[in-house]
């Protein structure tokens, strides 16, 4: 039994980190960016075994040598959530031999450790197009800040792909319970268009009301008026074809920005 698609690795340099053990556990702290990852007595175990093996195949037969009694659907689980965890905190680089996707229509899923690298592969892309934008500049997208905002439940990221390419990314801040607003923060899209990227922001938005215990009552978009007038005027012809209302605007409202408030009823 094999561990599925197989993938190679490499280490980063070992003076690019740094482990501290406690006991059976470790925690990984990464001298470059000062981030540290907690590792379990398991992924402790794994981790020293990084420098033994070159794939992911290698890293499952020697788990099964060691766990014996585990099954061994688990043992695969567990390692290939290891091996995307290292790659977000640039411990390894993953070469996969092939793809995984399924040759569907279309498919719909959240972002997770196995998913932050292509996502961010895909946002930075130059041929991408990034619908909302925000006047104050950000950190740079990478696996690691994706992965920190999904754990600290700050925005959600749901990725739209079809024939096995990412076509539309869409990410949300999380409504706390008192509020009945779903603010969509961001969009991205690449190789769509027309009705096809209409119909494929609706299915991003139905499988993220899905996952929502407390349906919000509507989403909200923002925009940013800014200096691009064409791109403004882009983005509201999307959002009103998406069946996007003007709920209000305010002027001046970051720096002499003016800031445009449309919402969709759920």
């Amino acid at each position: 039994m094999k561990v599925g698609n197989i993938m190679e690795y490499t280490m980063s340099k070992k003076d690019s980190y740094f482990v501290k053990t406690e006991g059976a556990n470790s925690i990984v702290i990464s001298k470059v960016n000062g981030h540290s990852v907690f590792l379990n007595r398991v992924a402790t175990w794994l981790f020293n075994q990084l420098d033994v093996c070159a794939s992911s195949d290698e890293l499952f037969e020697k788990m099964k040598q060691q766990y014996t009694g585990v099954n061994h659907d688990i043992l695969k689980k567990d390692l290939m959530s290891f091996l995307h965890v290292m790659e977000v905190y640039q411990i390894i680089t993953l070469r996969s031999e092939g793809n995984e996707e399924e040759n569907v229509a279309y498919k719909i899923s959240f972002a997770e450790d196995s998913t932050y690298k292509r996502i961010c592969d895909f946002i930075c892309g130059s041929e991408t197009k990034c619908w909302l934008t925000k006047p104050i500049p950000e950190v740079p997208f990478t696996p690691l800040v994706l992965h920190q905002k999904n754990f600290a439940n700050e925005e959600v990221f749901l990725q739209y792909v079809k024939d096995s390419e990412i076509k539309i990314v869409v990410s949300f801040k999380m409504p706390v319970p008192e509020s009945k607003v779903l603010v969509v923060n961001r969009v991205y899209s690449k190789n769509i268009d027309g009705d096809e990227l209409i119909t494929g922001i609706h299915q991003v938005l139905r499988r993220f009301l899905a996952k929502v215990t407390d349906v919000p009552k509507k989403t909200r978009v923002v925009i940013y008026q800014g200096d691009d007038a064409k791109h403004y005027k882009s983005v509201v012809e999307l959002l009103q074809k998406c069946g996007f209302n003007k709920e209000c605007e305010l002027k001046s409202e970051v720096g002499n920005i003016n800031v445009d408030y449309y919402c969709l009823y759920n």
